[in-house]
């Protein structure tokens, strides 16, 4: 929503004199934490005298290791903290006059007057001026983040935050290369509906329930009666597989191996945490031993990952 794409963030703490952090376990849970602690101790060291230091405030609801290890920390519920960075926005604007990105009226901030946030919020008033004076002061070398399970509408304050900073440059952006991309529920009722006789011989549904979400009930019955097989590979007998012939149990992702891109350039393994509870497989594993059948000369799942 706010630049216009999907993307994957890196965040980059060791360019930041000042972080703000919303809600952000950076240093605890977040799954880019080995290179965050990396990056953000590399800044907390004095040798000299000469030598600075970051400053970390965060704001949340739980004690995290992040809030543990911070300077100031602001004990917020995190569906408030949407409104206390969007009143840290309208203090920047106002008492620092640091300008709203080109097309952003200032009324939108109009509800989030500062004092009034930290009246509602129990948060001294001083506090907030201070967070606001020390991001202003240094600028594009801060950081404002949101964690990863906080409300779309405190991400996006938050990327207010660094555009208005200039502190976009703390931040790595990539393209999520490895993001699935979702067809919606209209488009694919659609793809089901155009299904003509004898165009698929087979179909394998793979951890999707199209039973259950398509809006056109008539087009999924219509295109499943003109595929002869049809194949379910999940973890749970939901609507889709009551309607195919074949369904193969999978491995929950406790059990299985996998990788994923935490942050943007940064790839990482997932390895099981429990041994198969039930006689079941993992779905790639599924789909290699087909190719095998098939004369197929592929891994297994193991050494695929």
């Amino acid at each position: 929503k706010s630049f216009g794409e999907i993307i994957l963030p890196r965040l980059r703490f060791d360019r930041a004199d000042a972080i703000a952090s919303f809600g952000g376990d950076f240093l605890g849970s977040e799954p880019s934490a080995p290179v965050a602690i990396r990056e953000f101790s590399s800044r907390r060291r004095v040798r000299q005298r000469a030598d600075s230091m970051n400053r970390l405030w965060v704001v949340e609801g739980n004690m995290t290791v992040t809030g543990a290890n911070a300077d100031h920390r602001l004990a917020v519920s995190p569906s408030a903290s949407a409104a206390l960075a969007f009143a840290l926005a309208r203090a920047l604007n106002q008492k620092h006059g640091i300008a709203l990105p080109a097309g952003l009226d200032p009324a939108f901030l109009g509800e989030f007057e500062p004092a009034k946030i930290a009246g509602s919020l129990g948060i001294p008033r001083s506090l907030l001026d201070a967070l606001a004076s020390d991001l202003a002061k240094v600028g594009r070398n801060a950081l404002v983040l949101a964690g990863r399970m906080m409300p779309a509408q405190l991400h996006t304050a938050c990327a207010l935050l660094n555009r208005m900073l200039g502190a976009e440059g703390n931040e790595d952006y990539g393209a999520a290369g490895g993001a699935m991309q979702i067809l919606p529920a209209a488009q694919a009722a659609q793809a089901f509906a155009a299904v003509k006789p004898g165009e698929y011989s087979a179909a394998i549904f793979w951890g999707v329930n199209p039973a259950y979400w398509l809006p056109d009930e008539g087009a999924w019955r219509s295109a499943l009666s003109t595929i002869s097989l049809k194949v379910f590979i999940g973890l749970h007998r939901d609507e889709t597989a009551q309607d195919c012939q074949v369904v193969l149990p999978e491995h929950h992702w406790l059990e299985a191996w996998g990788d994923c891109e935490m942050s943007a350039g940064l790839l990482t393994l997932q390895q099981p945490a429990i041994g198969p509870l039930y006689d079941s497989k993992q779905g790639e594993e599924i789909l290699l031993g087909w190719i095998r059948a098939l004369g197929g000369a592929v891994p297994d799942g193991y050494r695929l990952y």
